[in-house]
C-alpha cells in the first residue's frame, strides 16, 4: 500500500532544552494510547540548527514519563500548585504569562522599599 500505518512524533523546538525529550515521550505515549499501538522513536527538530534529531524510546524512559504524569496526577487531587523553579528558562518559556515567575523572586521587604523610595 502507498500510505503507512505507523506514527513517529515529531516535535519542533526553537532550541535544544533538557525538557524536549521528556515533551517528546509524553507525545509519543499520547499516541499509543489513542491508536493502540506501539511506539518506539520519535523526532526532535530543532530550528535554531534547522536538523532532525532521531529520538529512540525505550521502556524506561516511558517509565520516568509515566512517574511524572503520577506526581501531576497527584498534586492535582491534592488541589495543590508546587513552587516555581526559576531560572533563565524562564525567559522563553511561553507559560510566563501564566505562572508569573517574577513573582517567586525571594526579594525582601526592605529590599522592596528601598527601590521604591529609589523611583
Amino acid at each position: 500500500m502507498w500510505w503507512n500505518l505507523s506514527a513517529i512524533p515529531r516535535e519542533y523546538q526553537p532550541k535544544k532544552d533538557d525538557s524536549d525529550r521528556s515533551q517528546l515521550i509524553a507525545q509519543l505515549m499520547c499516541l499509543e494510547e489513542m491508536l493502540v499501538c506501539e511506539l518506539s522513536l520519535g523526532y526532535l527538530y530543532y530550528d535554531e540548527i534547522k536538523h532532525r534529531v532521531e529520538v529512540p524510546v525505550t521502556p524506561a524512559d516511558k517509565e520516568r514519563v509515566s512517574n511524572i504524569f503520577e506526581e501531576m496526577r497527584h498534586y492535582y487531587q491534592k488541589r495543590h500548585t508546587p513552587k516555581v523553579k526559576t531560572g533563565p528558562h524562564c525567559r522563553s518559556c511561553s507559560l510566563s504569562g501564566i505562572c508569573l515567575p517574577e513573582m517567586m523572586s525571594k526579594r525582601t521587604v526592605s529590599s522592596y522599599i528601598e527601590s521604591r523610595l529609589e523611583e
